[in-house]
């Protein structure tokens, strides 16, 4: 994968999938914007982006938190200038029977993975686009759901033919 120079930032960047996301497209070559709500472990994620040789900021954000996630991308765009790929990483879930299911633990669940994409993707597509290099560059704002929902093509196929040349 082939990211020089593009910036990113990925939700929920702090451990697991989002932080092997992270130093992925770093090692591709992107700069990486890594958001979390734990402070701690999005600063570990950014100490080896650029200890990688790439630009990157570790912004603390609740992704269901308009305010919050206006202000992350406010921060990346007066550090950066542009979003070029948004990947809505963070979610969170609880298994246990429906019955245990509390309705604060639901809303958290449907807050976080739905809400967090809709304000997420919403501040990001908001932002101007440069017209005269839009036949040069492709920009990704993609969402990780599994499975194209209009294609049906699985995401990893989606993606890489998205970002490979």
């Amino acid at each position: 994968m082939k990211l020089e120079g593009k910036i990113s930032i990925i939700t929920g960047g702090a451990t697991g999938l989002g932080k092997a996301m992270a130093l992925e497209f770093a090692n591709a070559g992107a700069d990486v914007v890594v958001c979390s709500r734990n402070k701690a472990n999005i600063e570990k994620v950014h100490n080896e982006i650029t200890a990688l040789g790439r630009r990157s900021l570790a912004i603390v954000a609740d992704v269901c938190v308009k305010e919050q996630v206006a202000n992350m991308v406010k921060k990346v765009i007066d550090e950066f200038g542009r979003i070029d790929i948004l990947v809505n990483n963070a979610g969170t879930s609880h298994s246990m029977p429906i019955l245990d299911l509390t309705e604060d633990i639901w809303d958290l669940i449907l807050d976080t993975n739905l809400k967090g994409v809709f304000l997420c993707t919403q501040a990001v597509a908001d932002k101007p686009l440069d017209h005269e290099k839009m036949e040069e560059a492709k920009s990704c704002y993609y969402t990780l759901m599994g499975w194209d929902s209009k294609t049906g093509i699985p995401l990893k196929e989606k993606v890489e033919e998205l970002l490979i040349p």
